[in-house]
C-alpha cells in the first residue's frame, strides 16, 4: 500500500504508470491448491509461488487491488484480466513442458470465461 501510495504520489499529473500483478484467485491457483492436497502436498498448497516472498510480498484478488488503487490516490485508465500465453508450441511433442500446456488450455478458457485469470494489468493516471 505505502508502494502504491509513494508511486501514485511522485507520478505527474496527466502521467501514466503500470503495474502487473499476479491474481491471487486464479482458476489456476485453485487447480493447484487441489493438486498439491491430492498428491499428499497440502503443507505446500497455501505456499504456492509466486505468491510467497522473494516473488510478491502480498497478492491482490479483484477487489482488494481496485481498493488499494482507490486508496492510493490514481485513477484507473485500464485495468485488464489475463492469462500467461501458451508455450505448447515450443516444446517437443509429449515431452513434459507440452503435456502441462496442453492440460492448462481448457482451464485457462474457463478462467477467461469466468474471469478468473492468472494475471492482473493496471494502467493509472493521477
Amino acid at each position: 500500500m505505502e508502494y502504491l501510495g509513494e508511486l501514485c504520489r511522485i507520478l505527474s499529473k496527466g502521467g501514466i504508470t503500470y503495474i502487473g500483478v499476479p491474481n491471487e484467485n486464479s482458476l489456476f491457483n485453485d487447480i493447484l491448491k487441489i493438486m498439491y492436497s491430492l498428491t499428499g502436498r497440502k503443507v505446500e498448497s497455501p505456499m504456492i509461488k509466486p505468491f510467497i516472498a522473494p516473488f510478491h510480498v502480498g497478492g491482490f484478488t479483484h477487489h482488494s487491488l481496485h481498493l488499494a488503487i482507490k486508496q492510493s490516490g490514481c485513477s484507473i485508465i485500464l485495468f485488464r484480466n489475463f492469462a500467461s500465453k501458451s508455450d505448447i508450441l515450443n516444446y517437443k511433442f509429449l515431452s513434459r513442458g507440452f503435456m502441462i500446456d496442453a492440460f492448462l488450455i481448457p482451464f485457462n478458457f474457463i478462467a477467461f470465461i469466468l474471469r478468473r485469470e492468472i494475471y492482473f494489468e493496471v494502467y493509472l493516471t493521477k
